[in-house]
């Protein structure tokens, strides 16, 4: 139960953050900051936290079960994590500045949190009847809803605020117009339109 309420709350930010950290870096520190990688870095870091989350819990979980030979396991597969880590950071720092750290980040949280669930997997799965790794997962009606309102958001600050958007930046520069001229005529008489000035 609380695997699935601690993935909840992160998929929360993973919902609305990306949506919202352009403009969050333009109100708290204007314009200067939003247009850097700092919104980028922003938005993979609301994902992360999704993986940090379930990492925190499930890390926990596994050492209070295991016996000392478990343990002496776990600490050396956590090792290994690190040195793989710790390479990767070197590489994805050069390769993405910030967010080729947090995707680094991301990278190592993916290996611990499945190391996790197979040792998760192989404790309960024959002492456990009907033990599936699916319950620690929230339901299929909140990850859809979830995605359907970060589908939302995004979709509202492309459309709001089409300035916020790398991509369609470099859309328009290769001549591809995602919004009508009348739209985005319209748009920029918008009080959201001020923010972007």
């Amino acid at each position: 139960m609380l695997v699935r309420c601690i993935t909840t709350v992160g998929l929360l930010a993973a919902a609305f953050g990306p949506a919202y950290s352009y403009l969050a870096l333009l109100l708290l520190y204007s314009r200067r900051w939003a247009d850097t990688e700092a919104a980028v870095a922003l938005w993979l870091y609301s994902l992360y936290l999704v993986l940090l989350a379930a990492n925190g819990l499930l890390e926990s979980f596994v050492h209070s079960l295991s016996n000392e030979r478990q343990l002496h396991a776990n600490n050396a597969a956590l090792v290994a994590f690190t040195a793989v880590h710790a390479a990767l950071s070197i590489v994805a720092v050069r390769a993405g500045g910030a967010c080729g750290l947090i995707l680094a980040d991301g990278a190592n949280m993916v290996l611990r949190i499945a190391y996790c669930l197979a040792f998760i997997r192989r404790r309960f799965s024959s002492t456990v009847p009907g033990f599936s790794l699916r319950q620690l997962l929230p339901s299929r009606q909140t990850v859809a809803a979830l995605a359907a309102a970060e589908a939302v958001t995004c979709t509202a600050r492309v459309v709001l605020m089409p300035d916020s958007s790398a991509l369609l930046q470099l859309a328009q520069r290769h001549g591809i117009w995602v919004l009508p001229d009348a739209l985005s005529k319209q748009l920029a008489r918008q009080p959201a339109a001020a923010l972007s000035a």
